[in-house]
Formats: structure tokens, C-alpha cells, sequence
């Protein structure tokens, strides 16, 4: 269990790198040390893709764009492509997918017409038009109709957070735990994870400029190790706020900037 303890100075954990965009960031898929990052830009009506490397925490490609882009987005990455999908005349049941060579930046290959594509255990899946089941091979695009199919969710990232929404147990043994360290209440909905000896927790409250989220990590003796403000003013709560690839602890603050911090020892 963890220990409460009175009102400590809140430290703040290594930063690790802090990349600002122009447009807000939208989704982040990883694979291994590489980060793709969809910015979205509601005014222009145009969508952005980078991809940054965790390893030498620099981009190896940043805001490419693509036709029609605002009906692009991730499903996944598959070896060293990333794989897309398109939706089709603006009719979000059709779409088309291409597989995206990362390093060398170039389209290598565009599926027919399905529904429902996702990607499970390096293969794409989805259905025909027709309603027939299929797969796509992730190297060439070719179509195959295999015997046994497997469906379940799609995993981009590393380690999540658990999503607790007001009114549930766990929110509110949260709560009653963030109430004594901080002194905020919080409202809403929260995101929690355990990694190693250390609990994170990001929360969203309400002040008189709107609904604020902001992230609290602290040792299994209760310490306050970080504590920072993410977003103020905002229409309303969100989850997955936060995940945890190796060593990085990663968000996005203020709408449009990447962070990552060293959670580990």
C-alpha cells in the first residue's frame, strides 16, 4: 500500500526530450524506439505525420503530408512500415490502405476497398466489401483469404494507463489519494498505472477558466517525485493521456508539445 504522507515540494523527474508542433497532436502509435505522431490542424483542415526515434531522441522525419490527408490516419507499424488508412469519399464504413515505408519515406504499396481493417500479430485483417474476411500482406499488399482469422483490439503502445471515470470505486480511492497529496480535487476521470516502484497519475479538475489535467508521480512511500500542469481550459476530460515506452514516460502538454521524461531508476 502507499503510504500518505503530509504535503512535500514536488520534485520533477529527468527530462528526456520536449518537441514543440505547430498543430495540436491528435494520436502518437509506437513500435520499438520510434514514435509516430499525427498532428492535426482544425482551421487549415490539414494533418501532419512524423516520426520521431526515442533512441537518439531526434526526428527522422517531420510533418510529411499526404493527398487528401485530412482522411489519413495510423492503424499501426509492421516491421519498418507504417501502416495507414484511407477514408473513402468521405464515408468513414470504406477505406483503402497502404502500407508506408518509414525510412525511406515512400508509399509502397495501396489495398483494395475494405471495411474494418486493423492490424493483430504483424497481419492486417478486414473485410470485403462483399463481407468476405480477408488479410492484407503487410509486405506487398496482396490480398489473401486465410482459414482462421484472428480479431481482437490493436495494441500501438507501450505500456497504457488504466481509465477511471468519476463515480467508479477506483476513482474514487484516486481521488481521496490525490485530495491528501495535493490538496486538488479532482473530477471527471483519471488515468493511473503502476511501473516499477512508482505510481502515475494524470487528473482532471475544474477551476473558473474551465477543466485543467495534470499529472502527478509519486514512490511507493508516497513521495511526490513530479507534479505538472498538462492542459488547462478544456472542454472536457480525456483518456489515454499519458503511455510508457522503456525508459520514457510520454504526454503531450499544452495541445501540441511531445514530452518525454525518465521514469525509470
Amino acid at each position: 500500500m502507499f503510504k500518505i504522507r503530509s504535503f512535500v515540494v514536488p520534485g520533477k523527474l529527468p527530462l528526456l526530450f520536449s518537441e514543440p508542433f505547430d498543430a495540436p497532436v491528435w494520436q502518437i502509435n509506437s513500435s520499438n524506439q520510434f514514435l509516430a505522431i499525427t498532428n492535426r490542424d482544425q482551421e487549415k483542415r490539414q494533418v501532419y505525420f512524423s516520426l520521431f526515434d526515442l533512441r537518439t531522441k531526434s526526428f527522422i522525419w517531420k510533418d510529411i503530408q499526404f493527398e487528401d490527408d485530412w482522411w489519413v490516419n495510423i492503424l499501426g507499424f509492421l516491421d519498418q512500415r507504417i501502416i495507414f488508412q484511407v477514408v473513402v469519399d468521405e464515408d468513414i464504413e470504406r477505406k483503402i490502405v497502404f502500407g508506408f515505408d518509414m525510412i525511406n519515406t515512400t508509399v509502397e504499396w495501396v489495398s483494395e476497398e475494405v471495411k474494418n481493417p486493423v492490424v493483430i500479430d504483424n497481419e492486417i485483417y478486414a473485410i470485403r466489401p462483399t463481407g468476405e474476411h480477408i488479410s492484407i500482406d503487410p509486405t506487398s499488399g496482396e490480398i489473401r483469404e486465410p482459414d482462421n482469422l484472428k480479431r481482437g483490439d490493436i495494441s500501438h503502445k507501450g505500456v497504457s494507463s488504466f481509465h477511471y471515470t468519476e463515480g467508479t470505486k477506483h476513482f474514487e480511492q484516486i481521488q481521496h489519494f490525490v485530495l491528501l497529496k495535493t490538496g486538488i480535487s479532482i473530477s471527471g476521470a483519471c488515468d493511473y498505472a503502476e511501473v516499477g516502484n512508482k505510481v502515475i497519475i494524470s487528473f482532471f479538475g475544474k477551476h473558473e477558466s474551465g477543466t485543467f489535467n495534470r499529472m502527478l508521480v509519486v514512490n511507493q512511500d508516497g513521495e511526490i517525485l513530479h507534479q505538472e500542469l498538462l492542459s488547462e481550459a478544456l472542454s472536457g476530460v480525456a483518456s489515454d493521456t499519458f503511455f510508457i515506452v522503456g525508459e520514457a514516460l510520454i504526454f503531450v502538454k499544452n495541445r501540441n508539445e511531445l514530452v518525454g521524461l525518465i521514469i525509470s531508476e
